[in-house]
């Protein structure tokens, strides 16, 4: 096809999607990947205010999308809120023990605040991923996978992320991972690491995804100077750098009612972010990656979204 054909046709394609319906939208949004040869990239920001809630009302022309520097043209631009597909992810060892009934009252309060259409999966992790649902509606069936789950051995937090990407990837729609841990990856004995997988595996996986990680931590002491159990990295850098790049936000707080205002402040996030989709005009998929930059034309507290992705088919 003629380069002019397709940028016309991208052209007319765009147009017709900031004033279509959703559904209408995901159907012309594929036509476009397919005629361009180029995938879509949907980036999904959060925006906070000088008071720090939500800030909503904002217009695609207080917007700029950059990848690698440069401007791209939107698509798809709306604050809908978008089906979810959610893990919800529990620390379950032994130093959860006064902290489990806070925790599976947080992960059910949640279950019941989703959306009918929405979707999620529970697990429950200590040395190991102990309690593991699939992706399904049954609100039912997963609180009562949440009522099952008890604090006993250590704490394999790395492993048990790794099963929830490999559930929510590929996934349609907008998919995320709620972490909640009240420390380190380690062992039962202490002394070595919980799980096979690494900080680094986990970063990379969730780096290749369009998956956003929410991590809810509620560390005892000073959080801000503990090290992982082989004093490579800062929990605090491990949880934030993951939360960082898949446009998620670490949230830290207190057990008890803290956990639940600490899962609610996700959801919220999560139903008030802005959707913004586009055609990279780099459309070499080479493999590497692609810094997107989300920039206002006004002053805020802070936006959140994916920092890149891999440009690979």
């Amino acid at each position: 096809m003629p380069a002019s054909t397709g940028c016309s046709r991208l052209r007319r394609a765009s147009l017709v999607l900031l004033g279509v319906t959703l559904a209408s939208t995901r159907s012309l949004i594929a036509q476009v990947a397919e005629e361009v040869s180029v995938p879509i990239v949907k980036v999904y920001a959060s925006v906070r205010s000088d008071s720090g809630r939500p800030l909503g009302g904002l217009k695609l022309g207080d917007f700029t999308v950059l990848e690698d520097g440069r401007p791209q043209e939107v698509v798809y631009f709306s604050q809908e809120s978008l089906p979810l597909k959610i893990g919800i992810v529990i620390d379950c060892s032994l130093s959860m023990e006064g902290s489990m009934e806070d925790a599976r009252r947080a992960a059910i309060q949640l279950l019941r605040k989703l959306a009918p259409e929405d979707q999620a999966l529970v697990i429950g992790f200590s040395d190991k991923v102990d309690t593991a649902t699939e992706l399904t509606t049954d609100r039912a069936a997963l609180e009562r996978t949440v009522s099952s789950m008890y604090a006993h051995g250590g704490t394999a937090v790395y492993d048990a992320l790794h099963m929830a990407i490999l559930a929510l990837r590929g996934q349609q729609g907008k998919s995320a991972i709620v972490l909640l841990s009240d420390g380190k990856d380690e062992a039962y004995l202490g002394g070595r690491p919980g799980s096979k997988r690494t900080y680094e595996d986990v970063s990379n996986e969730i780096a290749h995804t369009q998956i956003s990680l929410f991590p809810v931590c509620f560390w005892r002491g000073n959080a801000s100077m503990e090290f992982d159990v082989e004093r490579k990295h800062l929990l605090k850098d491990i949880f934030e750098s993951m939360a960082k790049v898949s446009g998620g936000r670490c949230t830290y707080t207190q057990a008890g009612s803290g956990l639940v205002h600490g899962f609610m402040a996700v959801l919220e996030e999560l139903r008030t972010q802005y959707n913004l989709y586009y055609t990279p005009r780099n459309s070499n998929m080479d493999g590497k990656w692609r810094e997107i930059t989300v920039v206002l034309n006004r002053p805020v507290r802070d936006i959140l979204h994916r920092q890149g992705y891999f440009a690979s088919r």
